[in-house]
């Protein structure tokens, strides 16, 4: 126990001589110090660049298990700053005994501390914080309904399942994903899987009702298989579109038959759905029929838009010419060009990169004011992650040398597209504001 309390006396300590020295000193201090105390008396220092230079380099220039036994020990101290900094490294380093550790601040007065040890608990959960977890989830914070939901499905309890599809359609995205992962840990156990996302499919509630057919096609639940085709007629895209990826996912030669079927004999909806489906299952025996209905301009847009699409996972080079002929119509809707932009990188082809170079020359050399210019831009950018080789992610990194960061619709589509053929050095050349710590 003297141990302990000498110890936060040191850490106290150097916090106060931190404190009144100056930046620049402190910087150059650290620089030169691998000694854990220091860096764990930077990040709760009062200066913001301070604290900046620890949190980017301090598990880079210390021994983390050093740090994290330290930070065990900080935890004493009583201090809310160095709580907080304690529990934040210890979300970070793995260490035996933090989440035991961190129990006992889920109910802290301080929201800081609260949010932190609920990280911890995210990366190392506890059996006996289970119930308050529990409790946890229904916060009005979203953050630690994210962590509560998170330590929970690393615990993986089958009894857990009513919580976790609750929050499947949680407005906020780090819940949702949260909820997502507990139901994929806990699924296998669970029989009653399918009949329970089938009720909430088929409920009002869109966002969990879209979540609940996306659950569906990533668990490959086969015996939902033929309910999933009706979702295709459903007049909200985000469920239609959903219901064809997950069709897509589930597979096989009976998904096939039947998205042909829909595609010859559906209204216009289901039909520009059915080739969208068609499409996520591979499915290269419906190539020729979905180049048909592309080409045909009597056809509806959107039959024609997701039968290109579709061409993009089923087709092959030999299309790439009559693909060429639809975006080269200038009597052709705009949205069609953009869709053959895109599937063209999926169909690869040395002749792709050329015509890729010439849009891309276009609208650098001569902006992205123009009339559909950044459209046809992301639309290549798109097309270069589908083609996924060295040439193209070269040509990625010369859009992201050239363009600014106020294009966002670039940026995005870069970094999706980096997603299939980047790197971390790639996304690196993306000047995006990271996140810092709470107080």
């Amino acid at each position: 126990m003297n141990f302990i309390f000498f110890t936060g006396i040191i850490i106290l300590w150097i916090i106060f001589s931190l404190n009144i020295a100056t930046p620049g000193s402190i910087i150059e201090k650290l620089e030169n110090s691998n000694d854990p105390s220091i860096w764990i008396s930077a990040l709760q220092s009062d200066d913001r660049n301070i604290r900046k230079y620890s949190e980017d380099n301090i598990f880079h220039r210390t021994e983390n298990d050093e740090l994290g036994k330290l930070a065990l020990k900080a935890l004493e101290s009583g201090d809310t700053r160095a709580v907080v900094s304690a529990l934040w490294i210890l979300s970070n380093v793995e260490i035996a005994g933090k989440g035991a550790a961190a129990v006992g601040y889920i109910n802290h007065e301080n929201p800081s501390v609260r949010e932190m040890a609920l990280s911890v608990l995210a990366s190392e959960p506890v059996p006996e914080a289970r119930e308050i977890l529990i409790e946890l989830t229904d916060e009005i914070d979203f953050a630690s309904r994210s962590n509560a939901l998170k330590a929970l499905s690393e615990l993986a309890n089958p009894d857990d399942l009513p919580i976790f599809l609750k929050h499947i359609g949680d407005p906020i995205e780090s819940v949702r994903l949260a909820a997502h992962d507990g139901i994929i840990a806990i699924a296998p156990e669970c029989p009653d899987i399918v009949t329970l996302l089938l009720n909430i499919a088929w409920g009002p509630d869109f966002p969990s009702s879209r979540e609940a057919i996306k659950l569906i096609g990533e668990l490959g639940l086969s015996e939902a298989l033929d309910e999933l085709f009706y979702f295709l007629d459903a007049t909200l895209t985000g469920i239609s579109t959903e219901a064809a990826i997950a069709i897509g996912k589930i597979g096989g030669q009976k998904a096939i038959n039947r998205a042909l079927e829909l595609f010859f004999t559906g209204t216009n909806r289901i039909r520009s759905q059915a080739a969208k489906t068609l499409g996520e299952l591979h499915a290269s025996e419906a190539a020729d029929e979905l180049l048909k209905a592309a080409m045909n301009r009597d056809e509806d847009i959107w039959v024609r838009y997701h039968s290109l699409e579709a061409l993009g996972n089923c087709g092959d080079e030999k299309m790439i010419p009559l693909i060429l002929s639809i975006m080269e119509n200038p009597e052709n809707d705009s949205r069609l060009v953009r869709m053959g932009i895109e599937t063209l990188g999926a169909l690869d082809g040395k002749s792709v990169l050329n015509i890729y170079d010439r849009i891309i020359a276009r609208e650098l050399d001569f902006g992205l004011d123009s009339a559909g210019g950044q459209t046809s831009l992301t639309s290549a950018i798109i097309g270069l992650g589908k083609m996924n080789s060295d040439e193209s992610r070269e040509r990625l990194r010369r859009i992201i040398r050239e363009t600014t960061d106020n294009n966002l619709d670039v940026i995005i589509a870069v970094i999706r597209a980096l997603g299939n053929v980047g790197t971390t050095d790639d996304l690196s050349l993306i000047h995006i504001s990271e996140p810092t710590r709470p107080y």
